[in-house]
């Protein structure tokens, strides 16, 4: 268990959820007896323990990794999904709104609720500069795809 107690590792876990060192003293620990200075004074020490702090490093770093890789899962679900739309929507406002979303999600358009780029550039010119990163989009798709395969066969 990371060298720590279980009191040790329960007390790690709060505080990398968030928990203030105190709260999650009084919610490992025996501490109903305890004063509030009794209470911070121990949970400082458990602070500066070096298991405690490196098991709270560990954990704070495991849910910044885990957020990174669900927001990273999420973004290329939306970018599917807009590419889907807006190759294959009966409507095309559907297949235009998908092609805006997808320029937005893609850094195509600033944030200002403009419809054309600040450089000027033409609906055409745009059009184009999103079917070329649609077609690059997909072609990346299919080589993570690939490779993902061949990964499965080893």
């Amino acid at each position: 268990m990371h060298g720590l107690t279980l009191k040790q590792q329960r007390f790690a876990e709060k505080v990398a959820a968030g928990l203030s060192a105190s709260e999650a003293y009084r919610q490992s620990y025996i501490a109903g007896a305890m004063s509030p200075h009794s209470v911070w004074v121990e949970a400082g020490r458990l602070m500066r323990h070096p298991a405690v702090a490196r098991r709270i490093e560990q954990l704070l770093a495991e849910m910044e990794r885990n957020e990174y890789v669900e927001a990273g899962h999420l973004r290329a679900l939306v970018v599917e999904k807009l590419k889907h739309e807006a190759l294959n929507a009966r409507s095309g406002s559907t297949r235009v709104a998908a092609l805006v979303w997808l320029g937005k999600t893609v850094g195509l358009f600033s944030d200002g609720g403009e419809s054309r780029p600040k450089d000027g550039r033409s609906a055409i010119e745009l059009r184009r500069e999103l079917e070329n990163r649609l077609r690059q989009l997909s072609r990346r798709d299919l080589a993570q795809d690939g490779a993902e395969a061949g990964d499965g066969c080893r």
